[in-house]
């Protein structure tokens, strides 16, 4: 009397192994790729609706309210203020680079140059700017490329426009 053969041979086993190292060597270089535009996106995101709440809380406590950039360490800072006054406490405090690895604030311009953006209570900005956060990654050799980047197409942008209007952009929003 034959038995009947059941369960999976040694060489089944081995051709899976070898399916899903295969499917493994293709994604995790599309994942490694896709990750640096997700925390890019995230940061951009929760930028805003600081920037966004510092409005609010402008108006609601008839205050000015500055959000301070400090772009050697990505650092943001909120305060009830019309100053970057970094002795007194702030009203919150933002690390983007231990938030999002590998995310840091590149470029900060409100006004004249300004690393800050001051919000009255009425709502609207001491001036028109922008920031701009990249992927450090995406930072190049300065003597190599004419413009000191890698690449462009993952920088995220945030306009805030004389009225008070936040909008979020990338690169080709310049």
């Amino acid at each position: 009397m034959d038995k009947e053969k059941s369960g999976i041979s040694f060489t089944e086993i081995m051709i899976v192994m070898a399916i899903i190292g295969i499917m493994t060597g293709i994604a995790i270089p599309n994942i490694l790729e896709w990750l640096p535009a997700k925390r890019v996106n995230g940061a951009i995101r929760n930028l805003s609706a600081d920037i966004q709440w510092t409005k609010m809380k402008a108006v609601s406590d008839n205050k000015n309210y500055v959000i301070c950039f400090d772009t050697d360490k990505s650092v943001y800072s909120i305060y009830r203020s019309d100053t970057c006054n970094t002795k007194k406490p702030s009203e919150k405090r933002v690390n983007i680079s231990a938030e999002y690895p590998g995310i840091i604030i590149d470029d900060v311009s409100f006004g004249n140059t300004n690393p800050y953006l001051v919000f009255n209570p009425t709502g609207r900005p001491s001036g028109a700017g922008h920031v701009y956060l990249i992927p450090k990654e995406d930072i190049g050799d300065k003597y190599l490329s004419t413009d000191g980047y890698k690449r462009t197409d993952r920088f995220r942008l945030i306009k805030v426009l004389t009225t008070g209007m936040v909008k979020i952009g990338d690169s080709s929003d310049k």
